[in-house]
Formats: structure tokens, C-alpha cells, sequence
């Protein structure tokens, strides 16, 4: 029997323990409980993974190891999984390979700051210049090996035949927006010039918008993004004419 803490009336220790009874059935419903420390996937296990793509990264984390992680928090094949701290996208190259094998709609999202390799590394020798353009190319090559495999029923059971691979790049920049906030006697010809400016950038996205949701190639962020291209052209055009009135009556007075 376990030892116990627990003590009699006497303050001797007790012959009872007392214990926790998991059900199967509550556990299924709850999902898995993670252990406090994990060691059954090593590091050096992900050499394989990115040997096997001829990519060079050190210290990735194993495909397995993601893959457990997965399964804690997921039950119905559908979730979104972020990485924060993505790397090399082993995250999304986990994904990935779990909806060929399962036929699930996971989707991820890979967030990593553009830090270049060190020119001394296999990595930048390879023409890596930053860790960025390391995981956008594993996920290329993830995806090409594992629509290779789906065709191999030995190997993965997937219902989908094809698996989506597929991902897009989105780049943090500045915003075009500029500061508006100016009382009447501040402003000057070269404000105007920036008010003018917000319009045509504001213009022109929307353009871009409504021709992609013309010919009908869009998504539903694109739709998003074209209302609220409309919104910002709305609110500008009204801030640029009460601009102009307030000028008109600080003028006149």
C-alpha cells in the first residue's frame, strides 16, 4: 500500500489511504492529464525529422513530442494550434501530418521573429538567412512528403486523399495610418497632404479587396478586410470634411 499521511486518533499513522478513482468514461470526456515532466521524446529525436528533409536546425522539437501535446487539448480534429515561438514549424509540420493520418481540419499558426542565422551555421550556409525562411521551407517540404505518403494507405489511413498542406506568409509592417489629431491653428498645407495621402492608400486598398471579392478568389478574412477598408474610407472622408469646416470657421472668426 501506498504511504499515507493521513493519522488515527492518536496521532499514529493511519492503516488507511485515501485515493482519487478516474473513471474511463470521465476521463475520455476531460480529455488526457499531462504528466509534470516529459522525457520520453528527446531532442536529438527531431535530428531524424529534419534529416529526413535535409533541413539544418538545431534543437527542434520532435514531431512526436507535438503530437502528444496535440492530443492533451484536442478531441475533435478541428482545432487551432499556435506556436508563439515557432522555430523550425515542427508545430505545423505536426498538424499537418496529423490530419492526413486521422482525415482532421486542424489549422495552425506560426508566429517567429525574422532572426537571422549565424554565418558560421549549416543553416546559413544552406541560404537560410533567418529562422523564418528555415520553417517556411520545412513546411514546403513536410507537405510535399506527406501528400507522397497519403497515397500509401500503409502508411497513412487518411479519409481526406488529398490533406491540405497548404499556408500562407503574413508579414508584421508599419501601418500607413498617421497621427490626425491636431486642433484647427496647428494644421498646415503639409498635413493636408497627409490627409490626402490616408485617402489614397485607403482607396486603394479597398480596390484591391473588392477585386479579389469581384472575381470571386476570396476568403472570408477578405471579405473582413473589405468592409473594414469601407469603414476606414467612411471615417476618413468624414474627418477630412469636418476638418476642412473647422478650419473654414477658426478662419473666419
Amino acid at each position: 500500500m501506498s504511504a499515507t499521511a493521513l493519522v488515527d486518533e492518536n496521532g499514529d499513522t493511519a492503516k488507511w489511504n485515501v485515493f482519487n478513482k478516474i473513471w474511463l468514461s470521465d476521463r475520455e470526456n476531460e480529455g488526457r492529464v499531462p504528466i509534470d515532466i516529459i522525457t520520453k521524446w528527446e531532442n536529438r529525436i527531431s535530428s531524424n525529422d529534419l534529416k529526413a528533409l535535409n533541413i539544418p536546425f538545431d534543437f527542434a522539437k520532435p514531431v512526436d513530442l507535438i503530437k502528444y501535446l496535440i492530443s492533451i487539448v484536442d478531441d475533435t480534429g478541428d482545432s487551432i494550434v499556435l506556436d508563439f515561438f515557432s522555430g523550425s514549424a515542427t508545430t505545423a509540420h505536426t498538424v499537418m501530418q496529423l490530419n492526413a493520418e486521422d482525415g482532421g481540419n486542424r489549422k495552425f499558426i506560426m508566429v517567429q521573429l525574422p532572426e537571422k542565422t549565424d554565418e558560421k551555421s549549416e543553416a546559413y550556409k544552406a541560404g537560410y538567412k533567418n529562422i523564418c525562411e528555415i520553417g517556411k521551407e520545412r513546411i514546403r517540404r513536410a507537405g510535399k512528403k506527406i501528400l507522397e505518403e497519403s497515397g500509401d494507405n500503409s502508411i497513412l489511413n487518411s479519409p481526406n486523399s488529398t490533406p491540405d498542406v497548404g499556408f500562407r506568409v503574413l508579414k508584421l509592417a508599419d501601418s500607413h495610418m498617421t497621427d490626425v489629431f491636431y486642433s484647427p491653428s496647428e494644421y498646415s498645407q503639409n498635413l493636408l497632404e497627409q490627409f490626402c495621402l490616408i485617402l489614397r492608400l485607403t482607396v486603394t486598398t479597398l480596390i484591391y479587396y473588392l477585386v479579389i471579392f469581384l472575381i470571386g478568389d476570396y476568403h472570408f478574412h477578405c471579405l473582413i478586410s473589405l468592409l473594414i477598408s469601407m469603414v476606414i474610407l467612411f471615417i476618413t472622408i468624414m474627418t477630412v470634411t469636418l476638418l476642412l469646416a473647422s478650419m473654414k470657421i477658426f478662419l473666419m472668426k
